[in-house]
């Protein structure tokens, strides 16, 4: 586990320094509480709960994607938050025992320079054409929920999953990397035509580089918020309260548009300039807690292609597919989101 100093609050997140230290900077000012910041992986999440320590070590988790919030819901305790009537039903867990941040749709970035107008690739189905054989890049989605979740999009768009990814691995031939930095760098410098990256990093990269732009897969993805959530049994409950109210706040949301160029959770702040209401883009909603195991039966699929995340094919070719991915979902309480479509 992670040794608890002496602090006010100890906070763990899976988000990189760029997303939280704003967050907690502000916080730690306006409270003058001592805040420790505790990073890791959402493997390293997972397994810190399953020691059944963690309340000892963290007060709070913040930034870690709805799937996995639901996947460990007793972990956490249930909470009202005034600013809840501000929030869409999607963003917060039943109990409140989590509650969202922000939310990061996936997209395919691709140079301009060498994808022209009449081959953009528009669909999730653009990833297995053949044009595109060792022109994707894409993120090792074991080492990556955002990506995983990404993976299953992608996947759900096919009547054949199975075959779809076979053909993704195909197609991918090798250039799977460990962080989504690498695959934007493989994009700007040509190695690769198109590559799967989140709306935040897309959006900035675009506006830093005139050659590079982004489509939302028109078959639609599933949207998956980031979120927050108490401990339960933790050592510093009211600094945590104190903490997660204020990751909802105006004042906070107002930075992560503002600083960070990502969506609100409140429906009453206004989106970052140049992207397009939510509710307007290809997105569909599916139950939270139904979301690890559909993203770790996809991961197995994964596996099989890629036994060592190297794009080597496996001998004998891996069948079946995610049990119920039938795609039903939560009614949505966001106007205009879609259920998915298969091609």
């Amino acid at each position: 586990g992670f040794p608890l100093p002496a602090c006010d609050l100890t906070v763990f997140t899976c988000q990189d320094e760029l997303v939280y230290a704003p967050v907690v900077k502000e916080f730690r000012e306006r409270t003058g509480k001592n805040v420790i910041v505790r990073t890791g992986s959402f493997s390293d999440l997972e397994a810190a709960l399953a020691g059944g320590s963690f309340a000892r070590d963290c007060d709070l988790v913040f930034g870690v994607d709805a799937g996995t919030l639901e996947r460990y819901r007793e972990c956490w305790e249930p909470f009202s938050c005034p600013d809840t009537a501000f929030l869409p039903e999607e963003f917060y867990g039943e109990d409140f025992r989590w509650i969202g941040f922000s939310t990061l749709p996936p997209v395919l970035l691709y140079n301009t320079k060498v994808v022209t107008y009449r081959e953009l690739p528009e669909n999730w189905s653009s990833l297995v054409e053949p044009r595109w054989a060792g022109r994707i890049a894409f993120v090792n989605p074991e080492i990556s929920h955002p990506y995983a979740t990404a993976l299953l999009s992608a996947m759900k768009s096919s009547d054949q999953p199975d075959i779809f990814l076979a053909r993704l691995a195909d197609n991918l031939d090798g250039l799977v990397f460990d962080s989504p930095q690498e695959v934007y760098e493989a994009v700007a410098d040509g190695r690769a035509s198109i590559g799967v990256a989140l709306e935040e990093d897309a959006r900035r990269l675009c506006q830093q580089n005139v050659d590079m732009d982004y489509i939302y897969p028109s078959e639609g993805s599933c949207l998956v918020p980031d979120g927050s959530a108490l401990v339960a049994g933790c050592a510093h409950p009211d600094a945590a309260w104190e903490f997660l109210e204020f990751t909802i706040s105006k004042d906070t949301q107002r930075i992560l548009v503002s600083h960070l160029g990502r969506r609100s959770a409140r429906t009453d702040i206004p989106v970052p300039a140049g992207l397009g209401a939510l509710g307007n883009l290809p997105l569909y909603i599916l139950d939270y807690g139904e979301i690890p195991a559909l993203r770790d039966h996809a991961l197995e699929l994964w596996r099989a292609h890629f036994p060592n995340s190297e794009g080597k094919r496996p001998t004998t070719p891996y069948t079946g597919w995610i049990p119920g991915a039938d795609g039903s979902g939560r009614i949505s309480g966001i106007t205009g989101l879609k259920q998915p479509h298969k091609t």
